[in-house]
């Protein structure tokens, strides 16, 4: 045999071995998933892919488990804190335009934040600008809020825990002056900035800015949008409960949209490839620039950086509300993007993600 067919042979048969082991791998995930959805430990899509390859997805469980409708890949889950990524996205635009850098002041935009003159954006992306939650602050309730700029004057009377870069506190009021910049620069509500730069540009159908009480009773609802589920004080599966403020604008951009998982596949691969922004801002977005205090986690700009110094190493973000759970993570080392979402917000959804899926697809 010449040398040239033994290589052919030895690819050829690398490519089935290599196709036999990813089989295997995405049969013991689903046989994982099916489990637990019989043992009511889990509801939701997980959704798996290698490259633009979509190699495994499936939805287990019901968006209405009174009503019966089953969960489907455009089903819309409330991401929470999953949404920052959108805010990520928002910023490095602006960079990539040259309308403000990692090392501008907040003071540039907004000198009434006399608390918060000296942070930079890089100490608000990366969490370490001191400052705290503003809904915490006294008298502060989302009445009236229809933008983040609205948020400033509970912002400005909230005292720094720290000095800016001295130390690193995972807050929401970070991101409100992070989207109040964006309003500030492109004269839109940050809502209308993302539908106009990203949810339109990459025509995102099932991506929305909704709340919780909003979907809760939307007439033509069919499943279009997950009712979140917790278990009770009887460890009883119950429908979460209403926000007490049935008013409430929560979602700006600390969190609180809604999409499906088909929908932030297709945001991932735009934002990792360079359409949303110059491809070069990525390294400095998805770097170690901060130690979150979480093991082996970092954060690099809005991006967490997961399982750092390991094969399986992502950037992305996760969301935790107490109905819908969110984890949307790219392993660029292993070309692979993992999207879980759930709405039973029970779930320990890190727990199943780097407990039980990531050591599924990526342990040899």
């Amino acid at each position: 045999m010449n040398q040239i067919k033994f290589f052919i042979l030895l690819l050829l048969s690398t490519m089935v071995l290599g196709n036999l082991v990813s089989q295997e791998r995405y049969l013991k995930l689903d046989s994982l998933l099916n489990a637990r959805s019989q043992e009511q430990r889990f509801s939701g899509i997980v959704f798996v892919a290698e490259g633009n390859e979509i190699m495994y997805t499936n939805a287990f469980g019901y968006a209405d488990y009174a009503r019966k409708i089953p969960l489907n890949l455009s089903t819309q889950f409330d991401l929470s804190s999953g949404s920052k990524l959108f805010t990520a996205v928002a910023i490095a635009q602006l960079i990539d335009q040259n309308k403000l850098s990692f090392n501008t002041k907040i003071k540039e935009f907004f000198p009434e934040l006399i608390n918060a003159k000296n942070i930079n954006i890089h100490q608000l992306m990366t969490h370490s600008s001191g400052l705290g939650h503003f809904q915490i602050v006294k008298g502060f309730s989302y009445q009236n809020i229809t933008s983040c700029i609205d948020v400033l004057p509970f912002i400005k009377t909230e005292p720094l825990l720290f000095e800016p870069g001295d130390s690193v506190y995972y807050a929401t009021s970070n991101l409100l002056i992070l989207g109040a910049i964006v309003e500030k620069i492109s004269d839109l509500t940050f809502p209308e900035y993302v539908k106009e730069n990203i949810i339109s540009k990459l025509d995102l159908k099932r991506t929305t800015f909704d709340t919780y009480f909003q979907v809760q009773d939307y007439a033509g609802r069919d499943g279009r949008f997950a009712k979140g589920y917790i278990k009770n004080e009887k460890e009883q599966i119950s429908e979460k409960n209403r926000y007490k403020d049935e008013q409430a604008l929560v979602v700006l951009s600390a969190g609180g949209m809604w999409s499906s998982a088909i929908d932030l596949f297709e945001f991932d691969k735009a934002l990792f490839s360079g359409q949303l922004f110059d491809e070069k801002l990525l390294t400095p977005m998805t770097e170690h620039h901060v130690f979150t205090g979480w093991e082996g986690t970092y954060f690099g700009y809005v991006f967490n950086i997961i399982n750092v110094n390991s094969n399986k190493e992502g950037a992305g973000h996760a969301g935790n509300s107490s109905g819908h759970h969110s984890f949307n993570f790219r392993y660029e080392n292993r070309e692979t993007t993992l999207i879980i979402l759930t709405n039973y917000g029970f779930v320990d959804i890190f727990e199943l993600a780097h407990g039980q899926i990531e050591p599924i697809l990526f342990d040899d």
